[in-house]
């Protein structure tokens, strides 16, 4: 699929001026994958607790009307699917808010 994720934690909703603590936050994405054309990484980073907490990026809370409330109902998605036919269903996500880069 060429990301990377984390959850949105309390920390991470906290750095990222967030509402709620729910989805998988974008960190990383490869530039050949899948995903380049359709979503955003973080872009920055910000100390909290000692801490380096990525800022900015896109918030995956839902795909295909399936609620990902972590990465490990992400994981469980992407690997619902078979291998042959995986795409990333870039017509069917629900970003949370969108995250200004710092």
């Amino acid at each position: 699929m060429g990301i990377s994720t984390i959850p949105v934690d309390p920390l991470v909703a906290n750095a990222n001026d967030l509402s709620e603590v729910d989805g998988v936050l974008v960190t990383d994405i490869d530039d050949d994958g899948p995903t380049s054309d359709i979503l955003q990484c973080s872009a920055d980073t910000v100390e909290r607790r000692g801490e380096s907490v990525p800022v900015g990026g896109d918030v995956i809370v839902e795909l295909d009307g399936d609620p990902i409330p972590d990465r490990n109902a992400f994981t469980a998605f992407w690997r619902s699917r078979p291998a042959p036919t995986r795409r990333f269903p870039s017509e069917s996500v629900v970003m949370g808010p969108p995250i200004p880069s710092v």
